[in-house]
Order: C-alpha cells, then sequence, then structure tokens
C-alpha cells in the first residue's frame, strides 16, 4: 500500500523534495521502511538518517500520521498513511 514520507529542513534539501509517496510491506518497521527509502537517495541523506553502525540516529524525530513515534515501531499502515522525518536544525 501507498503511504506519503515528508521531509523537513536537512532530508528536505538533501531529497530535493518535502515529500515522496513509498510502497510499503505489511508488519516493515520504521527503521526498515527508512533504511529502504535511504537507498533511493544519496550518501549523505543516508548519514542523517543513521550513525556508522546502521543505527537510526536518536535526533530524528518521527511522527506517524501526526503522532510521535518509535523507529523500532511497525505500525499497522493502511493506504494513505503519513510519515514525517524531522531532521534537528543547527545554527544560531
Amino acid at each position: 500500500m501507498k503511504i506519503k514520507i515528508k521531509y523537513t529542513a536537512q532530508l528536505k534539501s538533501e531529497a530535493g523534495k518535502t515529500a515522496q509517496e513509498y510502497e510499503v510491506k505489511n508488519g516493515e518497521s520504521i527503521t526498515e521502511l527508512m533504511a529502504n527509502v535511504a537507498e533511493q537517495h544519496s550518501q549523505k541523506f543516508r548519514t542523517i538518517l543513521f550513525d556508522e553502525k546502521g543505527q537510526f540516529r536518536p535526533s530524528m524525530l518521527i511522527a506517524y500520521n501526526g503522532n510521535r513515534i518509535s523507529p523500532a515501531t511497525s505500525p499497522e499502515w493502511k493506504e494513505n498513511d503519513e510519515i514525517t522525518l524531522m531532521s534537528p536544525i543547527a545554527g544560531g
């Protein structure tokens, strides 16, 4: 089923778009989903999401249909669900 993945901040810049559709598999966790999506993007995109050990960065905030969710979660996916990825913003 198709879901929508929204990007903010650094991920939006690196992806070159604010959102994309993705065909998700039933039982797929957020981490698995993002690993698959990251393969479609640049190395920099992947390093924003994952550390050198391949672990999802704890600084990333993830929302599932508007509610914060853990990357280890495997939601009961439904057509048109939305994932929003919020990468940290630095500066001053």
